[in-house]
């Protein structure tokens, strides 16, 4: 399996800081469990790392935000696009800072997403059935 480290991001009801749970070295099944738990809100994303020693604040190899039929997924600076879609903008994470992206941004069926993450997981590899684009931050 290329990654070799999974992290959920939590917010505890209540206001209280995010956590990070670390799993080291997860089966499909660990990450499968992680994307299916993500609801947006207190479980609004997951990161996963080739390296099984990741810091807290290195950079993933790829990442999943969402929940509810609402995702956005992709490495570092290339996310899943479907350029039939509107520019809407959509909330994909509603606690804390929050994020929305234009809705040609977001995929709305998770089984889509299950494939492309494990693709990436077991190989590093996008799914090449899928539209990828490349996008900077300012």
């Amino acid at each position: 399996m290329f990654v070799q480290q999974l992290q959920s991001i939590i917010y505890p009801p209540g206001g209280s800081r995010w956590l990070a749970e670390t799993r080291r070295r997860p089966s499909w099944q660990d990450i499968e469990v992680a994307i299916r738990r993500l609801d947006r809100h207190q479980f609004p994303f997951i990161y996963l790392f080739q390296d099984s020693e990741a810091e807290d604040d290195a950079v993933p190899d790829f990442t999943v935000m969402g929940g509810n039929n609402v995702y956005t997924f992709g490495p570092e600076d290339t996310l899943f696009y479907e350029e039939t879609l509107s520019g809407t903008e959509v909330q994909v994470w509603t606690s804390d800072q929050g994020a929305s992206f234009p809705d040609w941004q977001v995929c709305h069926d998770l089984i889509v997403v299950l494939r492309a993450t494990r693709q990436f997981a077991e190989t590093g590899q996008l799914d090449e059935t899928l539209s990828w684009k490349t996008v900077r931050s300012c």
